[in-house]
């Protein structure tokens, strides 16, 4: 069971701006009044690993980021502006860390796609009770001075469930995110495909199902014949 209580501050905007830092310093963060603000050198560190960067030193204090606000050059206090109208899309449960004593680490309820499962090799009613896609962040931290402290992001597709490192996370989101112009581009040709699609006739259909047991049949009996005159 972990051994340590976590924070459960809800997740929080930061204010993030481009600026000259010290070698060796490719972002920091820190506290203005009540907000949070943070920088990056883009001559040391990209945006994406910044951020990527940033979020886990922030969550090492727990502290959850919902969103990295661009100060696009603006004054702080203008930019603080915006991100009261910052809405994360995420419920306070989902923000929030709480114990699940049977897996002994703290979790947040997982968002999920109103989609659920796909799998053809289960039933309608078996892929009712999976969502699509779904992710939850987990944090371990048995015995934290001995085996130190994880966080991870559980990213599930239908029942195949993958424990990822923030930035392993990351990636997979923007994976997911070249993937949809590609599967809507897919998905776009199905449709037009689709357009010749026709139901094929039933009674073609029923002779072609008389004739198929029929031969069927015939095989079976050819067998069994040979099995009775030795032969096989």
């Amino acid at each position: 069971m972990p051994a340590t209580t976590i924070p459960t501050r809800s997740a929080v905007p930061v204010l993030l701006r481009a600026a000259e830092l010290n070698k060796g310093e490719p972002g920091n963060w820190g506290f203005e009044g009540e907000q949070i603000t943070a920088a990056y050198d883009p001559a040391q560190i990209s945006r994406a690993d910044a951020e990527t960067r940033l979020r886990a030193q922030m969550n090492a204090k727990g502290i959850t980021v919902s969103a990295f606000v661009d100060t696009d050059g603006r004054p702080a206090d203008e930019a603080r502006e915006h991100t009261e109208h910052t809405e994360s899309p995420l419920t306070p449960e989902q923000t929030t860390l709480v114990l699940d004593e049977g897996l002994g680490a703290w979790v947040t309820a997982p968002v999920e796609t109103a989609l659920r499962d796909i799998d053809d090799q289960r039933t309608a009613r078996e892929n009712a009770e999976v969502p699509f896609l779904a992710a939850q962040m987990v944090v371990s931290d048995y015995r934290p001075q001995a085996y130190g402290r994880h966080t991870e992001v559980w990213l599930s597709a239908g029942t195949t469930i993958g424990s990822l490192t923030p930035a392993k996370a990351r990636q997979a989101l923007e994976a997911m995110r070249g993937f949809v112009d590609q599967l809507e581009a897919v998905v776009t040709l199905a449709e037009e495909t689709a357009a010749g699609d026709f139901e094929g006739d039933p009674e073609v259909y029923r002779l072609d199902r008389e004739a198929e047991e029929r031969r069927t049949k015939a095989i079976s009996e050819a067998r069994l014949k040979a099995i009775a005159e030795g032969r096989a």
